[in-house]
């Protein structure tokens, strides 16, 4: 049970994988608790900033944030 809580502290804190950078759909829906297409039609939409890196379509933390705080406002 501790071991739950200490996990979800650092995930809250942006501790572990997910202190990442950039992060792909997946990575970013798991984070934020929001479905991989909303996601993905923010940044097809040019809502949420986003960049390729091959095949992989990738969201900034600093921009996802920035965009959840303005739509928080």
């Amino acid at each position: 049970m501790r071991e739950v809580i200490r996990e979800e502290i650092q995930r809250a804190r942006g501790q572990g994988r997910s202190g990442k950078e950039w992060l792909n759909t997946s990575e970013a829906a798991e984070l934020y608790g929001l479905p991989k297409n909303w996601f993905e039609e923010r940044g097809r939409n040019g809502e949420i900033k986003r960049t390729k890196a091959r095949k992989y379509v990738l969201f900034s933390r600093r921009d996802i944030e920035t965009y959840l705080e303005q739509k928080r406002s």
